[in-house]
């Protein structure tokens, strides 16, 4: 790597006593003996924090993170302080303070520092982790970009520079940017400036396309027979990660069986035994909060399987703002109704409700994006043949416009560019007026670059290729994912019916026992629940059900039906319906009740 005019390389840096030495002012003619020496606490920190520094240099450059080594080391080692300090202090003033308010005066000063420390170790892995993810997402569409420009005869640094000129791959955009800036900080020539980024690039896949495509036109090999096998690999890593859905997504249903199944069905069977010591705040936690906590981590993990490159963003404002009602009317509802709307009906009553509206909402924009997204194969493909013809990619957008129908969304888009074409603008510069998925308009933008490299046949190939193998892609994603859904309805069903028998019969059993043995101590413990707990533990049980079921809902349409969580609205309104039916059925229509009879 070369030097920069000033010494120094990427990676390297000076503590804060270096700076005021190699720093010319007033005295720098003076004799070494009359420079102050920094004391032994400002030498101490500067060892650590230089130490602290280079270890986390390369990691805070691969993550973006805006600030530098040392001035995020010196961050890290003033919290550690201050926490430090505040876990201190409390224990020192232990003897002159009661118990109890020194236990919440050791978990205040605790907590928040801790938090803060966390956050600044945790601040360059989630940067990492997103820019990864960002450039996953994007990586075939570059991956083709580069391809099309070998295939044009376009030199791939060359193809490298006019990154800043798509709008729809922002993130290798700032790659670029990330790029240019080494460049020209440490005076390199563009080959070395891309074959540093790529050595430190956090995502492996990026760091072997930088390193591959550079290196073949560098070495003068074969630049575009390399770039193909390059793209052919990355298909196969994509229907790699695709064939092990099923596996992870197998495990998923097993955690939601354990989480929303098993745990609030085995902590309302000991409650019902222990009731003096498993009250209602732990009930409560094992029904609702912990649910929540496993949905929400599941909901994340379905995020990072997911291929980044088959799913579409989506503004969750609105749906914030249709849900926020949702407890507001159920307890109006129980309000006006009184004891014949039980809270948990009136629960389910307004989760479905305010959802309709939401799935009502979201609906178009989804099913706008499967349409185009199941045409871009054969409009691509289209012009391809078009463009073999002698036609430029523009007029062959205009002239399938005029003359081919697909679908409704799709023309609609189409049309819609096309009004603009015929002006004479650009096929980049319409995109900004049209409304469609990223994966459509990124398509869209690789044929207008591939129009101004010259629009080479090939390049169409390639692009063509790529919405295919997309397609392919998300089909095969939906085919193993349909089946997701399905448990979301089963286990739904399977929810209400062991409440129901916990409640109906094991918890009204020990009700009536308790009523019988009141004088009788019971051993190791025990308490049976008594008959005003039991019309509370039916509340939170049944309206538990309602709530589990409406985020098994969630979470299965999410997985079958898009890889959003707009996409399972829909399924959890039927996954609640079914559980207000199956409360209906096992418990106010005694079913339950019925089959313990004909049991015995």
């Amino acid at each position: 790597m070369p030097r920069s005019a000033v010494g120094m390389s990427p990676g390297e840096h000076r503590t804060s006593a270096e700076n005021q030495n190699t720093c010319p002012g007033p005295g720098a003619g003076d004799s070494p003996e009359s420079i102050p020496k920094p004391n032994i606490c400002t030498r101490i920190r500067d060892k650590v924090t230089l130490a602290l520094a280079e270890r986390i240099s390369m990691r805070l450059y691969s993550s973006g993170v805006s600030t530098s080594p040392i001035d995020y080391s010196m961050k890290v080692l003033k919290e550690l302080v201050i926490f430090s300090s505040l876990i201190l202090a409390p224990l020192l003033l232990r003897p002159l303070l009661p118990s109890e308010p020194f236990t919440y005066l050791l978990a205040g000063a605790t907590i928040l520092p801790a938090a803060l420390v966390i956050d600044l170790i945790l601040r360059p892995l989630l940067a990492t982790y997103n820019r990864k993810k960002a450039c996953e997402r994007e990586l075939p569409f570059f991956a083709t970009y580069l391809t099309m420009a070998s295939a044009s005869g376009i030199p791939a640094t060359s193809a490298f520079e006019h990154l800043k000129d798509l709008k729809h791959l922002p993130q290798f955009k700032k790659e670029w940017y990330r790029i240019e800036k080494v460049r020209r900080l440490y005076a390199l020539n563009p080959f070395e400036a891309i074959l540093f980024e790529g050595k430190h690039h956090p995502l492996d896949s990026v760091k072997d396309l930088y390193i591959t495509s550079i290196s073949a036109q560098r070495e003068g090999g074969e630049v575009l027979s390399v770039m193909r096998y390059e793209l052919l690999k990355l298909f196969s890593l994509l229907q790699g990660r695709l064939k092990t859905f099923s596996d992870k997504f197998s495990l998923m249903t097993s955690a939601e069986i354990i989480a929303f199944i098993m745990l609030p069905m085995g902590t309302i069977t000991v409650g019902v035994l222990f009731s003096g010591i498993l009250g209602i705040p732990i009930l409560f936690f094992a029904c609702f909060v912990f649910p929540t906590i496993v949905a929400v981590f599941l909901s994340l993990m379905i995020d990072t399987y997911t291929p980044k490159e088959l799913t579409e963003d989506v503004d969750h404002g609105a749906l914030v703002k249709f849900l926020l009602p949702v407890l507001p009317f159920a307890l109006l509802l129980v309000r006006v109704f009184g004891p014949a709307l039980p809270l948990y009906y009136a629960f389910g009553i307004s989760l479905v409700t305010f959802t309709l509206p939401a799935v009502r909402h979201y609906a178009p924009a989804r099913k706008r994006t499967k349409e185009v997204i199941a045409t871009l194969p054969s409009f691509t493909r289209s012009i391809a043949e078009e463009v073999k013809k002698g036609v430029s990619p523009r007029m062959a957008m205009i002239k399938l416009c005029e003359g081919r129908s697909f679908n409704a969304s799709f023309d609609r888009l189409l049309h819609r560019l096309a009004s603009y074409l015929k002006v004479g603008c650009p096929i980049a510069g319409a995109l900004s007026c049209v409304e469609g998925p990223w994966i459509a308009k990124v398509s869209l933008e690789l044929l207008d670059r591939a129009e101004v490299m010259g629009a080479d046949p090939k390049s169409l190939d390639f692009l063509s290729e790529l919405v295919a193998n997309m397609f392919l892609g998300h089909k095969s994603m939906e085919s193993q994912t349909r089946f997701f859904v399905v448990m979301s309805y089963v286990n739904t069903l399977l929810l209400a019916f062991s409440t129901s028998i916990v409640v109906e019969i094991v918890a009204r059993l020990f009700t009536r026992v308790a009523e019988a043995v009141t004088i009788i101590n019971l051993p190791l413990g025990m308490s049976f629940i008594s008959g005003e707990q039991l019309n509370l533990l039916i509340v939170v049980a049944y309206t538990a059900v309602v709530y589990n079921s409406y985020l098994l809902g969630l979470l299965g349409g999410k997985v079958s039906n898009g890889g959003s969580i707009v996409d399972g609205l829909l399924s959890s309104t039927v996954c609640t319906a079914l559980s207000m039916a199956g409360i209906l059925l096992f418990k106010d229509l005694g079913f339950i009740r019925a089959l313990t009879l004909w049991g015995q």
